[in-house]
């Protein structure tokens, strides 16, 4: 429900934008940029053997991200971030663990984080807008506090695992200009993450799926401003 309700929130405020009268020409800037803000993760579970098994989400936190990057042309990008996913959860029933005998009822809070490096394939269209596709790596750092509970009766299994590792990073995107400088973006990304840190079997695969909404700063480059007839001046 608060990743429809991100979602909203950005259509709502690019929407605004068809509104406004355009006094110059928005170019979109090549060269450096920088943003960042709310991000909104979940814990996700598929069978890790099957690619039309079923797929299951946990209960979602609010964290943040931040970024910067170098944009080449109006086409390719490339970025690095940090992911600071909060603390999603996840709990499911009667699952069976290799290394502890038993059925157990789970209950899992996942504190989690990762840097990230990638490259983004970008479309432009209309004046504001463009939709990007991002491929690249996530190197995550998580702590997972679980709580096992025997199906049958017993004594119940207090867990803390720690665990880093690097997975491969997807997203989509889509951004609009708010002027020449500020601009505004909302993607999905979703990252695995070793399956024991959501206490799962070999049966199981975990990932990490997260909405972002930012707002990014776009500097340009020496090229643009040495170029000065790709920038349109009022008065000009």
């Amino acid at each position: 429900m608060r990743i429809l309700i991100t979602s909203a929130v950005f259509l709502l405020a690019c929407g605004a934008l068809n509104a406004q009268e355009v006094e110059v020409e928005l170019k979109r800037m090549r060269g450096w940029y920088a943003g960042g803000g709310p991000a909104l993760a979940d814990t996700g579970v598929s069978e890790s053997d099957n690619i039309y098994g079923e797929y299951k989400n946990g209960s979602d936190d609010t964290g943040f991200v931040i970024d910067a990057g170098y944009r080449f042309n109006d086409y390719l990008a490339v970025e690095l971030g940090y992911l600071d996913a909060g603390a999603p959860k996840w709990n499911d029933t009667a699952i069976f663990l290799p290394e502890v005998p038993g059925l157990f009822d789970t209950d899992v809070s996942l504190d989690i984080s990762a840097y990230q490096a990638s490259g983004l394939l970008i479309y432009p269209f209309f004046k504001r807008w463009e939709v990007y596709f991002k491929i690249g790596l996530s190197y995550w750092d998580a702590e997972s506090d679980q709580v096992l509970t025997p199906v049958g009766g017993g004594s119940v299994i207090h867990r803390n695992l720690d665990d880093t590792g690097t997975d491969l990073l997807m997203g989509v995107g889509v951004g609009a200009s708010l002027s020449q400088h500020l601009h505004l973006r909302f993607e999905y990304q979703s990252f695995f993450i070793d399956g024991d840190m959501l206490a799962l079997n070999d049966f199981y695969q975990g990932r990490l799926d997260t909405a972002m909404l930012e707002v990014q700063y776009r500097f340009g480059d020496r090229w643009d401003r040495r170029e000065r007839r790709l920038w349109p001046v009022v008065g000009e």
